[in-house]
């Protein structure tokens, strides 16, 4: 579904989406019935099951299905920022420096550093000391003078985490229904 999706309910017929309001941009009747919707009379749409794997955001969506059990879903923040250069005339191969865990890596627009993660959650600004530090110690790793970085690339990635270290997967305990697919940390896509 691609439609900003509020909540889960899930029922003995079905699971409804609840969405944000947003316009749904789905089509196709998963129901397999008649009518040629999966709309409900309130506008949101109903699946026979539905597959929870939106990564940091699945908390929100287990807490609406009920399922509090995920709760201990929290983000991690890594950060990333670029430096506008030609990168293969710094580096030819992507670097980590094991004392400090950044990694370096020749893009085409750039070189871009990725390092220190923070546990912040989706909503939180990111923390400009963070990408400064890195740019600092980015250029104490390298023996050129790079340029300036482009501030207008910094950005952060979320990346769902929790406690135990393992992803959930599986079958909703209040629902068959509901699968859920998420907490990879930083291993996978």
């Amino acid at each position: 579904v691609g439609a900003d999706v509020a909540g889960i309910e899930a029922m003995d017929t079905g699971v409804k989406l609840r969405h944000s309001g947003a316009a749904p941009r789905t089509g196709n009747n998963i129901n397999n019935s008649n009518n040629n919707s999966n709309n409900d009379d309130e506008g949101d749409l109903l699946f026979d099951n539905v597959v929870v794997a939106c990564g940091a955001w699945s908390k929100h969506l287990a807490r609406s299905a009920g399922d509090g059990a995920h709760a201990a879903l929290d983000t991690e923040r890594g950060y990333h920022i670029m430096f506008p250069c030609q990168a293969e005339e710094v580096l030819s191969r992507p670097v980590c420096f094991a004392d400090t865990g950044f990694y370096i890596s020749p893009m085409m627009h750039g070189l871009r550093t990725a390092g220190t993660v923070e546990l912040g959650g989706l909503h939180a600004p990111a923390n400009p000391k963070r990408l400064d530090m890195i740019d600092h110690v980015t250029r104490s790793m390298l023996s050129v003078n790079l340029p300036p970085r482009r501030k207008e690339d910094d950005w952060l990635g979320f990346r769902p985490t929790l406690p135990d270290g393992l992803p959930v997967i599986g079958r909703s305990p209040r629902s068959d229904r509901v699968v859920y697919a998420f907490g990879h940390h930083h291993i996978g896509w």
